[in-house]
């Protein structure tokens, strides 16, 4: 057996078209943004990114050029980022700095956000913010120190600008600091947050 030459491994075709539950991981060089960017959400055609950092941070990501644009400086303490399913705008969750929570509106205009609303939630301190079922709207947590444990609170915020506080609440050891929505197959055909 000839032990000379290494071997070369499969032939290198190109690209590889992602396949579910494949990461395709890609540094991005940043000297520009000092803060810790704990969040990020893809536009539903991919042409960009929003990250979201703790110190409130907001800004574009081009996977083309490698870019970072700063977009926005907001004050508080950020908690979560959301996209909407057509791409149109962004909901940032956060803590204002006088300790109530809401829900930020973005407009995406072109390669930029616009402010269109604040949504004010009434119970419990933000931690996340999901897109809810569809033609439902987006789900919001929220928690608040009660004795020993927490209340959970779910509220849900609709595109129309109907907002449903408290549309749950239960009590808990710990509160919840994030969410999914699942369709459904996993707890037998039922959707779950």
């Amino acid at each position: 057996e000839d032990m000379g030459a290494p071997d070369p491994g499969p032939p290198d075709t190109g690209p590889v078209d992602p396949e579910p539950g494949l990461l395709i991981y890609e540094k991005v060089a940043n000297i520009e943004f000092l803060d810790d960017f704990r969040h990020v959400r893809w536009l539903p055609y991919g042409e960009w990114a929003v990250l979201l950092g703790a110190k409130g941070d907001l800004v574009r990501y081009d996977p083309a050029t490698g870019a970072l644009t700063g977009l926005l400086q907001l004050t508080g303490s950020m908690r979560d980022l959301e996209v909407s399913a057509e791409g149109d705008f962004v909901l940032v969750a956060r803590v204002k700095t006088d300790g109530s929570s809401e829900l930020l509106r973005f407009d995406v205009a072109g390669d930029t956000l616009v402010e269109a609303e604040s949504i004010p939630l009434s119970q419990g301190e933000v931690q996340a913010v999901v897109r809810g079922p569809p033609g439902e709207g987006f789900l919001a947590v929220a928690h608040a120190k009660n004795g020993g444990g927490y209340i959970t609170y779910l509220h849900r915020w609709s595109p129309d600008g109907e907002l449903v506080p408290a549309l749950k609440a239960w009590a808990s050891g710990a509160g919840a600091v994030d969410a999914m929505f699942i369709e459904g197959d996993l707890y037998g055909g039922a959707p779950a947050v």
